[in-house]
């Protein structure tokens, strides 16, 4: 039997480093842009993130796209 599957949202996360720790480890912060098009290619959406990257001083170290789903639980 075929799962069902429904595309619910998706966003963007531009993960940048923000300095280091106490023991010298990169530390990370995310910047989420909600709302991003369920159909968007992955393509598209990491051209978009590495050109938005540029806009800060922070040095990028990764795109990430978040999909959320539902599973038909009767399918």
């Amino acid at each position: 039997m075929a799962v069902v599957v429904t595309p619910i949202s998706s966003e963007m996360v531009i993960v940048v480093e923000d300095g280091t720790t106490a023991a010298g480890a990169i530390k990370y912060k995310n910047r989420f842009y909600k709302n991003l098009k369920t159909t968007a290619d992955d393509e598209n959406v990491r051209t978009v993130g590495v050109a938005m990257s540029t806009l800060q001083t922070k040095t990028l170290s990764a795109v990430q796209r978040r999909n959320h789903e539902q599973i038909d639980p009767q399918a």
